[in-house]
């Protein structure tokens, strides 16, 4: 879990510190670009904390999709065939609709 915190300040810190190695290579030898060496290592160590970022993010993800389903499972009354449900039950979603509204403006 530690290693996800630190890959998601790392995206953020990797890049200001190569910005600062570009000015301070620009300030003592702006003719030699050293910071180039920096910027592929930091750059690889970058991508990587990206992918282990996107990893966590899926499997929270998963892992939420997984607790909705089982909840939405669980939640759903049980029909047992050869039972009939019983009066407290909630309706089902295979209910007929309501008749329509006498009152109200016919459906197009």
């Amino acid at each position: 879990m530690f290693r996800t915190f630190r890959a998601v300040r790392f995206l953020f810190v990797g890049p200001f510190v190569l910005v600062m190695l570009i000015v301070i290579n620009r300030m003592t030898d702006p003719g030699n670009p050293w910071w180039r060496y920096a910027a592929l290592g930091i750059g690889i160590v970058w991508v990587i904390s990206l992918f282990r970022v996107l990893q966590a993010i899926v499997v929270v993800g998963g892992l939420a999709a997984l607790g909705t389903w089982l909840w939405r499972r669980g939640s759903q009354p049980q029909q047992r065939p050869g039972v009939p449900p019983s009066p407290m039950a909630p309706p089902s979603a295979t209910a007929p609709p309501p008749p329509p509204d006498p009152g109200g403006v016919p459906p197009k």
